[in-house]
């Protein structure tokens, strides 16, 4: 029990010297934190300007209010002996040399594994886009095929990649 007497107030009395000193420590950050008091400055007025509200803006009748566009992508590969493949679609890439790609694999727009010659599919590509790379992955150990597409932004044709 005498243990116990002890522990407590042990307990309390550091308890009591934690508060002092973050009280202390408090005042003692107001009086190095505060700023001498200033004369109020006197804000000048805005000039004048004509505000447009949004029913007083007009877009050109031909403006399109979307961010992307459809694309269909038609891929043979029979000319490369067949398959098994895997074709992969990337906006953000870069060319080092003659048919040399780096390519940021982060920006994948379309991954698909091919168990026919040809194969389509459809996906969608920002507008800001003018071309594309399409590559050919092979299963078998064969180097990757690399092509750079153009993507026509105003029409909706089909894109045929023959590799």
């Amino acid at each position: 029990m005498k243990y116990l007497a002890y522990g407590l107030l042990l307990r309390t009395t550091t308890l009591a010297l934690s508060m002092l000193s973050l009280i202390a420590c408090n005042d003692a950050n107001k009086a190095q934190t505060s700023l001498p008091d200033k004369e109020p400055t006197q804000t000048t007025e805005p000039e004048e300007s004509t505000v447009e509200r949004t029913s007083d803006l007009v877009a050109p009748s031909d403006m399109k209010f979307i961010s992307h566009n459809q694309i269909q992508l038609s891929v043979d590969i029979g000319a490369q002996g067949g398959i098994p493949a895997y074709l992969s679609v990337y906006s953000s890439y870069e060319e080092l040399a003659e048919a040399q790609w780096q390519v940021d694999y982060d920006s994948r727009m379309l991954a698909s594994s091919l168990i026919k010659d040809k194969t389509q599919h459809t996906f969608s590509v920002p507008q800001h886009l003018n071309n594309v790379l399409v590559q050919l992955w092979f299963y078998d150990g064969r180097a990757a095929i690399s092509r750079e597409v153009a993507v026509n932004q105003n029409s909706n044709e089909e894109i045929i990649v023959t590799l």
